[in-house]
């Protein structure tokens, strides 16, 4: 095909419509070009990436800890009788989900934990996720445990200077100590805890339809205490902290995994 183009090119008498679309397959075809060389590169950085997720979980030692963290969608609210007014105008409420992966006594298994944070403030940014991460840390991690290999996708919430720069307070703050912070690639695929977020979803529609209402963060939760709650998930209610406490001034950071 750039054969082709480069021969059309060439060719004498073009109209301007002519030349403007081979200009245009020109400049397409050069998109392609590299977006397939970016792609090529994604594959490989995707193996790699699995493979140290494979080993930090083989080699993670008994006082340490694996989580993983992401926002779920916003979950609307719901209501058995729902009319027009009702139904329109719906701002949602934000849940952020954190995957705890730990030794068990056996070997070859693993302990995991889910610990879901409702809250009624839509901003999902840095400070909102660092609240969230203060409460799991002081409050909710294993007695023994106290080192974190934590890990997240690429949004800014999760990406900023901000969440990078407080990185060696945590020890400080809630005597556990964030050993690596890793911002994963998008296009990974589901995780599992991807997977509970979707069953946190079918299980508010089935409370929906037995008859319940959930309209905020609280409601949410009771909503799936009253169905008898989700295994191995816990839920918390949280007011994200937006103070002098969490500002930092930092021009760019680039090594901050250890």
């Amino acid at each position: 095909l750039e054969t082709k183009i480069a021969l059309l090119a060439a060719l004498d008498h073009l109209t301007p419509l002519q030349q403007d679309n081979i200009d245009e397959l020109s400049g397409d075809l050069a998109d392609c070009k590299t977006n397939l060389l970016h792609y090529r590169s994604h594959l490989i950085l995707k193996a790699v990436e699995s493979k140290a997720d494979d080993n930090m979980l083989l080699s993670m030692k008994d006082d340490e800890i694996t989580i993983t963290c992401d926002w779920k969608m916003k979950i609307l609210p719901m209501f058995f009788r729902e009319n027009m007014q009702a139904f329109f105008g719906k701002r949602g409420t934000s849940c952020i989900g954190f995957m705890l992966v730990s030794n068990s006594n056996s070997p070859d298994m693993k302990n995991v934990r889910f610990h879901f944070f409702l809250t009624d403030d839509t901003t999902q940014d840095a400070f909102s996720v660092l609240t969230a991460k203060y409460i799991l840390y002081a409050n909710l991690l294993p007695e023994h445990i106290n080192k974190v290999h934590y890990k997240s996708d690429g949004a800014g919430c999760f990406s900023s200077n901000t969440s990078k720069a407080v990185m060696p307070l945590w020890e400080i703050w809630t005597g556990v100590k964030e050993k690596t912070y890793r911002v994963s690639v998008s296009g990974g695929g589901k995780s599992t805890l991807d997977g509970l977020f979707g069953k946190l979803s079918f299980v508010l529609k089935r409370v929906a339809n037995k008859g319940g209402n959930f309209f905020d963060a609280k409601t949410i939760a009771e909503a799936v205490d009253s169905d008898g709650g989700i295994n191995a998930c816990s839920f918390h209610v949280y007011v994200p902290v937006r103070n002098n406490d969490w500002t930092t001034k930092v021009d760019f950071l680039k090594q901050y995994t250890k």
